[in-house]
């Protein structure tokens, strides 16, 4: 027999785990396409640039999202990536770690070159923003030991959004036709990507 005490309590924490589930945002700002793996899916997404990936927040789940200027495999995604990481406890912790191309060619690193944004909502949540082609440990990892790069929002405010914008220094402009087009600067460029 199937106890009401125990269908009261499992509904309750279903409740529990809906309210403090927020979403991820990626924000595509690059003048070129990339390939997401998601931190739950296992699929593969290519977002076009000016497009946007976005996942639901699971608590007590370290999760990220991996990113790629190449199609790869989901069992490809280890070098060559930007991620987006997260959890989500008493506190909202999120960062971005350029690890998996820092000590090989940082300039594979989606973002790395015009600037990543990371940010959260619904309350006092530090912002990490990693300035183009820059270096800083504090708002970045780019070894393992770079835990200063970590934000959060305060204790128990843990139930808002996560966003990241990759290149977010590049500004984005309106066309005639109405449609947003993004200016590419030298810097940004990246010649040997092609959309496959």
């Amino acid at each position: 027999m199937v106890s009401f005490s125990l269908i009261a309590a499992a509904a309750a924490s279903t409740l529990f785990t809906s309210a403090l589930a927020g979403t991820a945002y990626l924000e595509n700002n690059c003048a070129y396409p990339v390939w997401v793996l998601g931190s739950y899916s296992g699929t593969v997404t290519k977002i076009a640039a000016g497009g946007k990936y976005t996942e639901g927040l699971k608590p007590n789940f370290p999760a990220s999202i991996k990113i790629s200027k190449r199609v790869q495999k989901k069992d490809e995604f280890a070098e060559e990536i930007t991620q987006f990481e997260y959890k989500v406890d008493d506190y909202l912790w999120y960062d971005t770690s350029f690890i998996d191309c820092a000590d090989t060619n940082i300039n594979t690193c989606p973002g790395w070159a015009g600037g990543v944004k990371i940010s959260a909502t619904k309350g006092n949540c530090k912002t990490g923003l990693h300035l183009p082609r820059g270096t800083d440990p504090t708002q970045a990892y780019f070894v393992p030991s770079d835990n200063d790069s970590v934000k959060s929002c305060d204790i128990h405010e843990n139930k808002g959004d996560i966003t990241m914008t990759l290149c977010n220094a590049k500004k984005a402009k309106k066309s005639l036709a109405g449609r947003f087009a993004y200016e590419t600067e030298e810097w940004e460029e990246d010649r040997e990507v092609h959309d496959e």
